[in-house]
């Protein structure tokens, strides 16, 4: 083997191809754009998303369509008109997007919710009498 290290080889190997290219008139692809999300790695064709990106939005539209019968532009508005944070506690969602809550009898859309308020309600079983008698018993002890 005439090129025994594998440095050596590799520098030879990149000089022959660059070369190569030369000669053919074929000019190198510029390297791809580091994508929009801040993750590194690949950016997918077009829309500027790592995979991993691509793949957690692809999911979280098939949830939308499925569970709640809502599409991303229905999901933005509401986000919109309750400017970006919970119905209940008026917090913004911090890493996390805001849950869809539904009443699970009529499977109506109510509004968007943080992880935390959407799990009180569904602890109350989204029985109000529960909820009043929780709200009176911590103003008892407050």
């Amino acid at each position: 083997m005439p090129y025994a290290d594998l440095a050596v080889r590799r520098q030879y190997h990149r000089a022959y191809q660059a070369r190569w290219r030369r000669l053919k008139g074929i000019t190198p692809r510029p390297p791809k754009a580091p994508p929009l999300c801040g993750h590194t790695g690949l950016s997918r064709k077009g829309d500027g998303l790592c995979v991993r990106c691509y793949k957690k939005n692809r999911q979280f539209e098939f949830m939308l369509r499925s569970r709640y019968r809502m599409e991303i532009p229905e999901y933005e508005a509401r986000f919109k008109q309750q400017n970006g944070v919970c119905a209940i506690c008026q917090t913004p969602p911090n890493g996390r997007r805001l849950s869809v809550d539904h009443d699970h009898r009529t499977k109506k859309n109510r509004g968007l919710l943080c992880v935390t308020c959407n799990a009180g309600i569904g602890n109350f079983l989204e029985q109000p009498e529960r909820l009043f008698r929780a709200v009176d018993y911590l103003r008892r002890w407050c």
